[in-house]
Order: structure tokens, then C-alpha cells, then sequence
């Protein structure tokens, strides 16, 4: 079994992990260009580390079958401003929720895709500011960031969605739907 993998990806690689079982971490650092790896057997954890660059997890049915899959996101020193996405996905269920911990320094993802694979809870945690540059996708209902003492830039989806932000200075965007907000104790700006 193969537990961790550690890439540093400047040709847009495409990994299929189709015959690899027990791989629990993915860490892609210092990375130009964005992996995609596919056919991924579990639901663990993916740390970005000093790059401008996403990446694209594509998870087997099999991977996600439980009714409480919960992925992990660790964020250290990620600028993500050049159009770079972070897409999950799983082949027909779903991973229920994604805990984001932003870590090291200040973290920008600019495009956070859930959609495929049905995240509804997005879970933050760190000391490092964080901004999600486009709006969250319409499945996220639910955004736990009350232990969170960085700043929190974020759109929500237009689905609905409950937000509880932390102690550090936030500027949330509403969307179309019926969300509620619980701001913590930072100077928060709510549009």
C-alpha cells in the first residue's frame, strides 16, 4: 500500500490511482502546474504548499460510499490568484464534508469546486488568512469556521447557507438564497 504522495507538478501530470490502496495524504509542493489524480480508492487529505496552483481529485464510487466522508485541505502558503482551481469530485456519491485548514501564511484559492463530489460542510480552521475568490458552489449549506482566527474572505452559493465565522476581521458576500450569519468577534463586514 502506498500511504502518502508527494509530487511537485510542473507539466499538468494526470496520476491514475486506480491500483493504489491505503494512500491516506497527498501533498503537492512548490508546484507550477496543476495534477489531476484520478481513480483515487480512499478520501484523505490534500496539503498545497508553496504554490500558485490547485489540483483535481476524482474519487471511485467505492471511495465515498459512506454516509459521513469527510476530506481534509491543508493550505500552506498557497497564492492562487492566476485562475488556478482546487476541484474535487467522486463518481456517484458523495464526500459530505471538506475541513480547510489554513496554515504557515496567507492562503488564496480562486476557485474551490465541490460540486462533483456533493460537499454540502465546509469546515475551516488555521491562523492564516484565507480567500476563496469565487463564490462557494450551491451545495455548501453549512460553513463552520468559529475556531478560525485568521481573516475570511468569502462568497456563499445561492442555495441557503449557514456561516459562522471566527475571530478574525471577515468579509462575507451573501448569496441569493435565505443564509444566516453568525459573525464572530473581529470587525466583520457582511454585504
Amino acid at each position: 500500500a502506498v500511504e502518502n504522495l508527494v509530487l511537485t507538478d510542473s507539466g499538468a501530470a494526470t496520476i491514475n490511482m486506480v491500483d493504489v490502496s491505503g494512500l491516506t495524504s497527498i501533498t503537492s509542493q512548490t508546484s507550477t502546474t496543476a495534477p489531476t489524480i484520478n481513480n483515487l480508492q480512499s478520501v484523505g487529505s490534500l496539503t498545497l504548499n508553496n504554490t500558485t496552483v490547485g489540483a483535481t481529485l476524482n474519487h471511485t464510487a467505492a471511495a465515498t460510499v459512506g454516509a459521513s466522508d469527510s476530506a481534509t485541505l491543508n493550505l500552506e502558503g498557497v497564492t492562487g490568484a492566476g485562475g488556478s482551481a482546487i476541484i474535487y469530485s467522486a463518481t456517484t456519491n458523495s464526500i459530505e464534508s471538506l475541513n480547510i485548514a489554513s496554515t504557515i501564511s496567507a492562503n488564496t484559492i480562486n476557485d474551490l469546486q465541490t460540486t462533483g463530489a456533493g460537499v454540502s460542510t465546509l469546515g475551516i480552521t488555521g491562523d492564516q488568512n484565507l480567500t476563496i475568490s469565487t463564490a462557494l458552489d450551491a451545495e455548501v449549506t453549512t460553513v463552520s469556521a468559529g475556531a478560525f482566527t485568521g481573516n475570511l474572505t468569502i462568497a456563499v452559493g445561492g442555495g441557503g447557507v449557514a456561516v459562522t465565522s471566527g475571530s478574525g476581521v471577515d468579509d462575507i458576500t451573501m448569496g441569493a438564497g435565505a443564509d444566516t450569519i453568525s459573525a464572530g468577534a473581529g470587525s466583520d463586514t457582511i454585504r
